[in-house]
């Protein structure tokens, strides 16, 4: 058998009640990273970045999140693509 994709999940914690949802998928040397911003575990945005140095993120209406949280989320979202 011969492995086409593999996806590798993953999780980081922005403050105690914000995290970040990763869904890593990697085809030979192509990586594509999809995820979710979640607050108090409900889903209020979400984003994604390819190899090609597309980077995409959006959050919900209503996502009740101040300036400086979406701050420490984009800083968050960066930190982790340079993984």
């Amino acid at each position: 058998m011969e492995v086409q994709r593999t996806t590798t999940e993953g999780k980081s914690v922005v403050t105690d009640s914000i995290k970040l949802t990763y869904s890593i998928s990697t085809k030979g040397e192509k990586k594509d990273i999809l995820g979710e911003v979640r607050k108090d575990d409900e889903i209020v945005g979400r984003f994604n970045a390819s190899d090609n140095g597309v980077i995409g993120i959006s959050l919900h209406e209503g996502h009740n999140m101040t300036g400086e949280e979406i701050k420490k989320v984009l800083n968050q979202f960066i930190d982790d693509l340079s993984l």
